[in-house]
């Protein structure tokens, strides 16, 4: 990879006819199983999450919330609330800012089960030795891929991100130049230490993210490309 190709195109190595195939299931996963979806992202560092000036992320607004005394009025209307409605209640108490649902499909497999068989056999189409988590990530019309990074321990983490159509723009942050190097595939890697995040869009949108271990044959194949 050079300096202005920062992530790997996989669409060669992986079809997505059968992923595609499915599009009208994994809708009705969503629709079934929004109250098991994570709301927000409370967790993810504040360092992680590039500033944006337009907007206050949910993440800064949580560690805000924490500093208040256990007797404040925030904290008693919101102290029996799970992880979920929390987020909810900082949209709307504090302004936080943070339009993302995941769905853990390997925690609720029920729901997706074409989808979770789709990506079960990656290890046997030898792309992943191991698959570790999986999940969608949906956004409602006008939301922002906010521009963050995953720290990891400094590791570089073996994924695919899958984005069902074209249509909703993608980038990573080239660090030296400061330019948004936008993903020309459906399906790619790249190494999520480095700046990413994406352009809002009028309309829905949803994306696949697989978390593993690459057999060393595939990863050979995508780094000889």
């Amino acid at each position: 990879m050079d300096n202005k190709n920062l992530y790997i195109n996989l669409d060669n190595h992986i079809d997505l006819t059968g992923f595609d195939n499915l599009h009208y299931k994994i809708c009705r996963g969503f629709s079934r199983a929004r109250h098991l979806a994570n709301i927000g992202n409370l967790d993810v560092g504040t360092e992680n999450v590039i500033n944006d000036t337009s907007y206050t992320h949910l993440c800064h607004v949580y560690q805000a919330y924490k500093k208040y005394p256990t007797e404040s009025e925030i904290k008693n209307a919101s102290k029996d609330l799970d992880k979920s409605e929390l987020s909810v209640f900082l949209k709307f108490a504090l302004g936080g800012y943070d339009l993302y649902q995941t769905y853990f499909v390997n925690e609720i497999p029920e729901y997706f089960p074409e989808t979770f068989s789709w990506i079960n056999n990656l290890k046997a189409l030898r792309v992943f030795s191991e698959i570790k988590e999986s999940y969608f990530m949906t956004l409602d019309s006008g939301g922002i891929p906010f521009e963050h990074y995953h720290p990891d321990g400094g590791k570089i983490v073996d994924f695919i991100h899958i984005r069902p159509r074209m249509s909703r723009p993608f980038y990573i942050r080239d660090i030296n130049t400061s330019e948004k190097i936008y993903i020309d595939a459906r399906s790619a890697w790249w190494d999520d230490r480095i700046p990413h995040g994406g352009d809002p869009v009028m309309f829905p949108t949803y994306t696949l993210r697989i978390d593993g271990v690459f057999t060393d044959e595939f990863r050979q194949k995508i780094l000889n490309e």
